[in-house]
C-alpha cells in the first residue's frame, strides 16, 4: 500500500510505477540487526521469501540494501528533506530514510531507526495476485516524542469486579503478536495494567494472586453453569520475562501500571481488617486501599514492589485512588494526614490520600524498586481529582514532595482548559511529562462490551457527561507535543474492536501533523484499504450505545451514561435500532472480506466482535423500548406483560454474552456483589417488580472501576 501508518514525516511518490518482486534480499553489511530479526519483523508477508545474500533467491528479487550511517545529515539529505539538523538524540536514533524502486535502500544511525525503516516496508509491501508489488517512493522519517506508549491491560481488578477479559486472558502468543503489531506502528512502550489480584507468582504472598480463583462459566455443549478454579495464564504458564525479551528485541520497552496502595494483589480481601476505614458506612470500597498507617501493610507493598521489579520490567507507573471523597479514618490516620493540608487548597479527604501516597513512595516503594534495579524508571499519575484546576503552589508543593526522576503519567485532559496542562508543563516541566487523561479506550471498556468511540455513538450526547473520546484523546495527543512533552500515552484496556485507539497514539505520538479529521480515514485505510476503510468508519461513527443500565427501571447509577431513556427518546431509540439493521449487514461483510483475506486474517476477531456488539446492541434498543412501555403503561395486567417482555429481552441479551464472553458473573470476594454487566442487576430489579413480597434488597454494582464515582 502508499499509506503507511503513522503518517510519514516525508513522503515523496518519485513515479506511479511499481515494481513486481517475488523475494526480498538483504545485503547487510556493516548493519547490527540480526537476520532472525529481519525475518521475523517480515513474517506477516506471507509467501514473499526473505534472503540474505543473493544466492537462491526466488526470481525477480528486489535487493534491500541496508546502511547504517554516522553523521546525521549525509544519511537523511537534510536539505532535500526540509530536515532540523538539530533533531533531539532519540529522534537521530529513531530517524530512517528508505528509497524504492528497482532496489531499496535504507539508511539509519541506530538500530531503532532500522527496525523503523523495516515498519514502513512491510506496509508498503502489497499483494497483486501472487506476487508482491512496492510502490516507488522517497520517505525521510523521525519521531514526534520518545516515548509512544499505550496503556493495555494484564490484569484489571482482577479478583474484585472481573476475572478477567480479553487482554486479560491472552498467553505468550496472543502477547507476541500484539507486540508485533505495536513495532509494526512504531509504538516503544507498553504499560501493562495490574490491578487487582496480582498475575504473577509471588510465593511470600501466594494468597494475593490470580491463581485457583472460583468461577462460574457458561458450558454451552450442556447448557449449564460449572464452577472452575481459575489461574491467569501467566501464572499457569509463566512467560513475562520471556515476552519482556522478545519486546526488548523488537525496541519496546515493557511496564508494569499498578495502584498507588489501590488495589495491590488480593491482600485487602484477605486481610480484611487492615483495610482503610471508611468514616461511614455509606462508602463501599474499603476493599480498595490498605490502612497506610499498618506496618504490616507497609512491610507488604515494599514486598510487593521489589517482587515486581525482580520480573524485568523497564518501568513501574503508579496510580492514585480514584477513591477522593473519603480517606482512612483510624485514629493514626486522622492523626498523621487528616488534619494537615496544604493551605492553598484544601483540606479534603483527597489532600491526606496525597500526603500519605507521597510519604509512602518516598519511603517504601521508591527505595523498593530502586533496591532491586535502579534503573527501573517510575512513573505516577495523580492529583486527579475535582477541582482539576488546582493553583501552582499546590502543584510545586507536590512536586517538591516526590524523588525528582519520577515521570507524570497523566497530566489534565478535555474537561478543562488547555491552560490547566500548560500549567503542569511549566510546573513539573515536558521533560517529565509521558502522558495524559487520554483515557478514551478506558471508558470503552467500562461499558459493559458495547461500543463506544466517538461522540457520535451516543444517543444523546447532550445529556451526558463524558468527555473522553477517540477524538479528545487526539486533542490531548497534539498538546503534549506542541509543548515538547518527553512522551505520549494511549489507553487500549479493550482492543479486540477498538484497534483505532491504537492507531491514534502510534499516529500523534510519531507525527501530530496529520489532520484530525482525516485520522481516521487515513489510519484504516493505510491498514484495510480504501473499500475496507469506508466501511468500517462507517460502522465505527453511525453506532449508537444504550447501556442496559440507561434502562428507567435500573436503579443503580452509572456515572459513564447517566441518561436515563423516556418517551422522548422513542424515535431515537426506533432510528437507531433501524440504522444497527444495516451497519449489521455491513459489519457482516467486512469480516467475510478480512476472514477471506491472507494478510487481513488476522484482524478477523475484531470484526466478529463487533458484529456480536451490534446484534446486542439490537437487543437492548427493543429491552429499552419494552421498558418505557412498561413505564407509561397504566393498567396493572398491561404493566406485567411490558414487564415479562423487559425479562425475556434481558434473558436474550444475556444469552448472547455467555456464549460470547468467559467471566460473566457478579464477583463478590470484597464483600460486595459487582459486575460490569448489568443484567444481573437489571434482573434483580425485574423480580422484585414482579414479586413485591420476596425482594432482593442486594444491589449488584456495575464494575468495581465505578465505586469511586458513586457520590459525585
Amino acid at each position: 500500500m502508499s499509506k503507511v501508518l503513522p503518517c510519514p514525516r516525508t513522503f515523496e511518490r518519485l513515479d506511479e510505477g511499481v515494481t513486481a518482486l517475488a523475494a526480498l534480499v538483504f545485503d547487510l553489511a556493516g548493519a547490527d540487526l540480526p537476520e532472525e530479526l529481519i525475518e521475523r519483523k517480515l513474517a506477516g508477508l506471507q509467501g514473499l521469501p526473505v534472503v540474505f545474500g543473493p544466492e537462491g533467491a526466488p526470481q525477480p528479487a528486489v535487493s534491500v540494501i541496508v546502511r547504517q550511517e554516522t553523521a546525521f545529515v549525509e544519511a537523511f539529505d537534510v536539505e532535500r528533506f526540509d530536515l532540523e539538523e538539530d533533531l533531539a538524540a532519540f529522534q537521530q536514533d529513531e530517524a530512517y530514510s528508505i528509497v524504492t524502486g528497482e532496489n531499496v535502500t535504507i539508511r539509519y544511525m541506530a538500530k531503532q531507526g532500522l527496525l523503523n525503516a523495516l515498519s514502513t516496508l512491510k506496509q508498503l509491501l502489497s499483494r497483486r495476485g501472487d506476487a508482491f508489488v512496492l510502490p516507488h517512493v522517497r520517505i525521510a522519517d523521525y519521531p514526534n516524542t520518545a516515548v509512544r506508549s499505550v496503556s493495555t491491560t494484564f490484569a484489571w481488578y482482577a479478583g474484585f469486579s472481573r476475572a478477567g477479559f480479553d487482554s486479560q486472558l491472552w498467553g505468550l502468543s496472543e502477547w507476541q503478536a500484539f507486540i508485533d503489531t505495536c513495532s509494526d506502528f512504531k509504538v516503544n512502550q507498553v504499560n501493562m495494567c495490574m490491578y487487582g489480584y496480582w498475575p504473577f507468582r509471588f510465593d511470600e504472598f501466594p494468597e494475593t494472586t490470580l491463581s485457583n480463583y472460583p468461577m462460574k462459566v457458561w458450558n454451552k455443549e450442556n447448557r449449564a453453569w460449572i464452577e472452575i478454579a481459575y489461574s491467569h495464564p501467566n501464572i499457569a504458564h509463566e512467560f513475562l520475562s520471556e515476552l519482556i525479551r522478545y519486546a526488548h528485541a523488537r525496541g519496546i520497552r515493557i511496564f508494569a501500571y499498578v495502584g498507588l496502595n489501590s488495589y495491590n494483589g488480593g491482600y485487602a480481601n484477605v486481610h480484611v481488617d487492615r483495610r482503610a476505614v471508611p468514616p461511614s458506612d455509606k462508602y463501599l470500597n474499603d476493599f480498595d486501599s490498605l490502612c497506610p498507617s499498618d506496618e504490616r501493610n507497609i512491610a507488604y507493598l515494599g514486598q510487593a514492589m521489589r517482587r515486581l521489579t525482580e520480573l524485568g520490567l523497564d518501568g513501574i507507573i503508579f496510580e492514585e485512588s480514584e477513591e477522593n471523597y473519603w480517606h482512612c479514618n483510624c485514629e493514626r490516620c486522622r492523626q498523621r494526614y487528616g488534619s494537615v493540608a496544604a493551605e492553598t487548597f484544601g483540606p479534603s479527604p483527597a489532600d491526606a490520600k496525597h500526603r500519605a501516597n507521597r510519604e509512602l513512595m518516598r519511603t517504601t516503594l521508591y527505595p523498593a524498586i530502586r533496591s532491586v534495579n535502579p534503573d527501573c524508571e517510575i512513573g505516577i499519575r495523580m492529583l486527579r481529582e475535582e477541582p482539576v484546576e488546582k493553583p501552582v503552589p499546590y502543584l510545586e508543593a507536590a512536586r517538591d514532595d516526590l524523588p525528582p526522576d519520577i515521570t507524570l503519567y497523566w497530566a489534565p485532559g478535555p474537561y478543562c482548559p488547555e491552560s490547566e496542562f500548560e500549567k503542569w508543563v511549566r510546573v513539573f516541566g515536558p521533560e517529565r511529562i509521558c502522558a495524559r487523561d487520554t483515557e478514551g479506550s478506558g471508558f470503552s471498556a467500562s461499558m459493559g462490551r458495547l461500543f463506544y468511540m466517538f461522540p457520535s455513538n451516543l444517543l444523546r450526547p447532550d445529556k451526558e457527561h463524558l468527555h473522553w473520546s477517540i477524538e479528545a484523546d487526539i486533542d490531548q495527543y497534539v498538546g503534549a507535543v506542541r509543548h515538547g512533552c518527553r512522551g505520549i500515552n494511549g489507553y487500549l484496556f479493550e482492543y479486540t474492536g477498538f484497534f483505532l485507539y491504537l492507531f491514534s497514539a502510534a499516529q500523534y505520538g510519531w507525527n501530530a501533523a496529520l489532520p484530525k479529521a482525516e485520522f481516521p480515514s487515513y489510519a484504516l485505510s493505510a491498514v484495510f484499504g480504501d473499500v475496507l476503510a469506508e466501511a468500517i468508519l462507517t460502522v465505527y461513527r453511525r453506532a449508537k450505545i444504550v447501556h442496559e443500565s440507561q434502562s428507567p427501571i435500573c436503579e443503580l447509577f452509572f456515572p459513564f451514561l447517566r441518561h436515563k431513556v423516556g418517551s422522548e427518546d422513542v424515535p431515537l431509540l426506533l432510528e437507531a435500532r433501524e440504522e444497527n439493521g444495516k451497519l449489521l449487514q455491513l459489519v457482516g461483510a467486512v469480516r467475510t472480506l478480512v476472514e477471506a483475506d491472507r494478510d487481513l486474517r488476522r484482524w478477523a476477531l475484531h470484526f466478529e466482535k463487533l458484529q456480536h456488539m451490534l446484534v446486542r446492541q439490537g437487543v437492548i434498543y427493543d429491552l429499552c423500548l419494552a421498558t418505557i412501555r412498561y413505564v407509561e403503561a397504566a393498567d396493572p395486567v398491561e404493566r406485567r406483560r411490558h414487564l415479562l417482555e423487559v425479562e425475556a429481552l434481558n434473558e436474550q441479551d444475556f444469552a448472547l454474552v455467555r456464549d460470547f464472553y468467559l467471566d460473566v458473573n457478579p464477583h463478590a470476594q470484597t464483600g460486595i456483589k459487582v459486575c460490569g454487566l448489568p443484567y444481573h442487576e437489571l434482573k434483580r430489579t425485574i423480580g422484585n417488580l414482579l414479586d413485591p413480597e420476596h425482594c432482593d434488597d442486594t444491589p449488584i454494582y456495575l464494575g468495581t472501576e465505578i465505586l469511586g464515582f458513586l457520590w459525585i
